[in-house]
């Protein structure tokens, strides 16, 4: 929001050189939205440990902080409308289901600077 994703492109961008690679975690919303769901349709099926589980992963991934660096909703489509918009970084490989901080809600962007080949003139 605001062009804070944005900006933050833009200044990984100017600490990097152009060969810079670049690896962003964030959670994915799909993930996160099939778990809600399966938690409302099924919750009589959790016992306790793991409904408090899902109900802290819903609410911490959903309803972080603003100044959370991933308080973007985040899925695959997003992220190439948010990372490639900017012309900085382009995506060359996105896992949608990935495991961080003991948690599998979550997708890793692997991005690269996109390829600015000079033209010369004959």
């Amino acid at each position: 929001t605001n062009g804070e994703i944005g900006r933050l492109l833009e200044g990984l961008n100017s600490l990097t050189r152009c060969t810079g690679k670049l690896e962003i975690v964030v959670p994915n919303a799909i993930i996160l939205s099939q778990l809600l769901l399966h938690y409302e349709s099924d919750y009589k099926k959790y016992d306790q440990i793991s409904s408090l589980n899902a109900k802290l992963i819903i609410n911490t991934e959903f309803c972080n902080f603003k100044l959370d660096p991933h308080a973007s909703i985040w899925t695959p489509r997003l992220a190439h409308e948010y990372i490639e918009s900017e012309g900085t970084w382009k995506i060359d490989k996105i896992i949608d289901r990935f495991e961080f901080a003991g948690r599998d809600i979550y997708m890793k962007i692997f991005c690269s600077k996109p390829n600015k080949e000079k033209k010369t003139e004959n």
